[in-house]
């Protein structure tokens, strides 16, 4: 069975890691985890990227900040 974690996250360059790599030793892999990034202006896509290109289970999307306008389909 292949489980999905979707991450919503903005500014997290100081927890990113931690999460990531609390998602990556836990025993139900393989689980493909997507990380979604609602324009942050920190160095938070960096520190994704570095995952993506060590683990083929991280995937890295970059969305235009929304808001809550986009979660309440506005």
């Amino acid at each position: 069975m292949k489980y999905a974690v979707i991450i919503p996250a903005r500014n997290e360059e100081a927890g990113i890691s931690g999460t990531l790599d609390s998602i990556l030793s836990q025993s139900l892999l393989p689980v493909k985890v997507l990380v979604i990034d609602d324009g942050s202006t920190d160095e938070m896509a960096g520190i994704i990227r570095k995952y993506e290109a060590d683990s083929h289970l991280i995937r890295y999307f970059y969305n235009t900040e929304s808001g809550s306008d986009y979660m309440l389909g506005g």
